[in-house]
């Protein structure tokens, strides 16, 4: 009885298996549709992953390395309804409880990626906000001006977040939102 009961449970997860990947097939292939263009694997994995993890960290360090075109470019891709989810350890999962227990060298860690990070690539995309806007291209200046809007309201989200993560992201909607009502 033993032996038929293991048996059973084998041929039971093997059907199992061969369910799991019959579905994911299936579902892979009804996510494309005819009327989409054709794209490689490669070009649909780089889509996919703009909010991956770490993908505003990314955008960071990027700018970081002086690439600032790249960055602007990566930055105004962000989808921010689906939220770019961080690694565990990213500053921007910690709550202020954590943050404060961190030794005074990883908190300047974090505080550089923010302040010469973050911080200066919003307020250079609010500067090619202004330059789109003072050329008469007001819907490419709102698209600036939204992309930091959106990243200072994701800044601010997490009220048990730290402190100066919020007050980055509350200014970066302050003026972001002025540059917006500006165009009116």
């Amino acid at each position: 009885m033993k032996a038929k009961c293991y048996c059973m449970t084998k041929v039971f997860a093997v059907c199992m298996l061969i369910l799991v990947l019959v579905f994911a097939g299936c579902k892979k292939k009804a996510s494309h549709s005819p009327d989409e263009t054709d794209q490689s694997e490669q070009e649909l994995e780089v889509i996919e992953s703009a909010n991956g993890p770490d993908y505003l960290e990314k955008v960071i360090k990027i700018w970081s390395q002086g690439n600032k075109n790249v960055a602007v470019d990566e930055l105004l891709q962000i989808n921010w309804q689906k939220k770019p989810y961080f690694s565990d350890e990213s500053v921007f999962n910690l709550i202020e409880q954590e943050y404060v227990l961190l030794s005074s060298s990883e908190q300047a860690d974090h505080m550089n990626t923010l302040t010469k990070g973050l911080k200066p690539l919003c307020f250079y995309v609010i500067e090619l906000g202004r330059e789109a806007a003072n050329i008469g291209n007001i819907e490419k200046a709102k698209l600036y001006f939204q992309a930091v809007y959106n990243c200072g309201e994701f800044l601010t989200e997490n009220p048990n977040g730290v402190k100066i993560i919020q007050l980055i992201g509350k200014a970066l909607m302050k003026k972001s939102s002025q540059e917006l009502n500006n165009l009116k």
